[in-house]
This record gives structure tokens, C-alpha cells and sequence, in this order.
């Protein structure tokens, strides 16, 4: 099959409801439609989110991530396996500067991808049995997104957060996350209400002053808080929790660690109990 000009658009037939249209120009629509997906208003109104980077993208290819469509360059396109395209919605080949005109890098890379946002099912059975991240008021996208990696790192099953915490679908989350979105279920939920919903998990607050969580001992499953940046936890909060943790600082330096190192050490404590 020829392609014919370079601005001729070209439809090829990858399964019977599948198709490939290869053109050099993306359209205002596509444009408007692909940039609207900053904003976090129209991420709700059309439910959906933007993923940008070969390794995430082929990630989202080969999971069970409900795929809008696929914006991406021939070279790209060339290393997705044919049964793996024939599974695909739809894919527009586009150059790199068309690519360029829709990216939020600073260098575009060869893909963009428009992902349906998921509406994740919690299994009570495993909140019950595990430990559980919950989040909040996380202001700061990357913060989330490498909170987000963690709980997938050491293994916690669902990350809850406040309803004020950043739009888990910001783009600098999702690269942030670098794939853990399509592995740990986010839920966003009012803490109180999910504490009400699970009455016999633990909660276990995070702050400053607190029982040193290197010198617990074991603990039992429950839900794990981690404050905002710059307000840490709501005391409403750290009231209702069972057990306060705090991470030792050993002299006198920085205020505070950021939420996610601090997340992360937690997290390790939790997963290596004596």
C-alpha cells in the first residue's frame, strides 16, 4: 500500500473494526481536544487523561488500560507488535513536531495516548488484610505521583486520598507515577467515611512527634496517613488515629521531609516489622 503525497491521509485496515489513519497533520480538533486535557475540568467532563513516554506507553499497550486513541510516530508504531495493534482503538501516525504541538514536555517524545480514567472496585477483603495508603490534602503532583510508585514498590494495595488532594490525572502525576497508575488502584474518599466504611482496620497517623516507627514492633493492617506538605495532617485526623508514627531525626537540620521520602521511609518500616 502507497501512502501517496505526504498530505494525503491513507485508512488501513488492521482488524475489522480497527484502523490506522496515517497523516502528517494533526486537526484543530484534535488539538483543542487533546490541550483541553490539562485541565482537570475537562479530564472529569470526558473522562480522560493524557500519557506521554514510549516506556509508559507500552505499559498501557500491554495492560487492560482502556485506550481512547494513540497519537504516535511510525518509528514508534513499528515497535508495537501486530497483535498487540489489532487489540487497539484508534491510532493517528503523526510527525514529531506535530506531536510537539500537544505535549506538555519539553521535548515531545514519539507517543501521546488518551486513556479512559478508571473507576477502580475496592475489594474489601484485601483493605482488610493489608495496609493501605491514605492521602492528605497532597498538594504537589510529583509528591503524589511518587507516592503513588511507592505503594506499588512495597506492594500496598489501594491508595485512598482526600477529595483536595491534586487530580490523580494530572500529567505530572501520571509521569511521576512512571506506570504505577496501571497497577495500584486511587480512590478518593472523605477519611472519615472510609474509616466508618472498614471499622475494624487500624489507623496510623504520621507526624512529627510520635512513637518511633522503628520501635513498634509488628502492626496490624490499617490505613496509613500521610499529611499534606506544608500542614502535615489534619488533627481531626490525627486524633482518630489508634497509633501516631514519626520517623526519628537524629539532629538538629531540616524542619521536615518531604511527603514522599517521607512516605517511602514508612512504608519500608511497615513492610520489614519485627
Amino acid at each position: 500500500m502507497h501512502a501517496g503525497k505526504a498530505k494525503s491521509k491513507i485508512a488501513i485496515v488492521i482488524s475489522p473494526n480497527h484502523f490506522l489513519k496515517l497523516k502528517l497533520m494533526l486537526s484543530k480538533g484534535s488539538i483543542k481536544f487533546i490541550n483541553s486535557l490539562r485541565k482537570k475540568k475537562y479530564r472529569q467532563k470526558y473522562n480522560k487523561f493524557v500519557v506521554e513516554g514510549e516506556k509508559i506507553a507500552i505499559e498501557v499497550i500491554n495492560s487492560s488500560c482502556n485506550i481512547h486513541s494513540i497519537y504516535t510516530t511510525e518509528e514508534f508504531l513499528n515497535k508495537i507488535p501486530i497483535s498487540q495493534k489489532a487489540k487497539l482503538a484508534r491510532i493517528e501516525l503523526v510527525t514529531n513536531s506535530e506531536l510537539q504541538k500537544v505535549s506538555s514536555l519539553s521535548t515531545a517524545n514519539e507517543v501521546l495516548i488518551i486513556c479512559e480514567i478508571p473507576n477502580p472496585l475496592v475489594d474489601p477483603t484485601i483493605v482488610e488484610t493489608d495496609f493501605a495508603l491514605y492521602l492528605d490534602d497532597i498538594n504537589d503532583p510529583g509528591n503524589l505521583g511518587t507516592i503513588w510508585r511507592i505503594a506499588d514498590w512495597f506492594g500496598f494495595p489501594y491508595v485512598f486520598c482526600s477529595l483536595q488532594t491534586v487530580d490523580p490525572y494530572n500529567e505530572k502525576v501520571i509521569q511521576s507515577s512512571m506506570g504505577s497508575f496501571l497497577r495500584v488502584p486511587i480512590i478518593r474518599t472523605n477519611a472519615l467515611e472510609l474509616f466508618e466504611q472498614f471499622p475494624n482496620m487500624k489507623v496510623y497517623g504520621t507526624t512529627m512527634d510520635a512513637k518511633n516507627v522503628f520501635e513498634t514492633g509488628p502492626l496490624d493492617p490499617g490505613f496509613v496517613l500521610i499529611g499534606s506538605e506544608s500542614h502535615g495532617l489534619k488533627k481531626e485526623l490525627l486524633d482518630r488515629a489508634d497509633i501516631n508514627l514519626a520517623i526519628p531525626k537524629h539532629h538538629e537540620g531540616p524542619e521536615s521531609l518531604n511527603a514522599g521520602v517521607s512516605a517511602g521511609i514508612i512504608c519500608a518500616s511497615l513492610r520489614n516489622q519485627k
